[in-house]
């Protein structure tokens, strides 16, 4: 990998990580949506959706970083953590909507 291709993975996985942060915040809000049901009445596909979108970012971040250590493809593993951290927060959103 040349100098200019290091950067570019650097700089990647800053945006990834940025990315994942986000996501791992927006799930956090999503917690706040337990606040207009009763106590103890919380729909299994709420609680669920949230577990996924504070959950899931950190996990996919840390699963595409092992697969790039494994494999050598920085960039590809970059682009496809982010299309996952998408995914998933996009996934928690719609089980637990605001």
């Amino acid at each position: 990998m040349s100098d200019s291709q290091a950067w570019y993975a650097v700089f990647a996985w800053l945006l990834v990580a940025a990315c994942g942060y986000a996501a791992f915040i927006f799930g956090r809000f999503a917690r706040a949506s337990f606040e207009r049901y009763p106590r103890g009445h919380i729909p299994t596909r709420t609680r669920v959706g949230v577990a996924i979108s504070i959950n899931g970012p950190l996990v996919g971040f840390v699963i595409g970083l092992i697969a790039a250590a494994i494999t050598g493809y920085w960039l590809t593993s970059a682009l496809g953590t982010f299309v996952g951290i998408v995914i998933v927060t996009g996934l928690g959103l719609y089980l637990a909507p605001r």
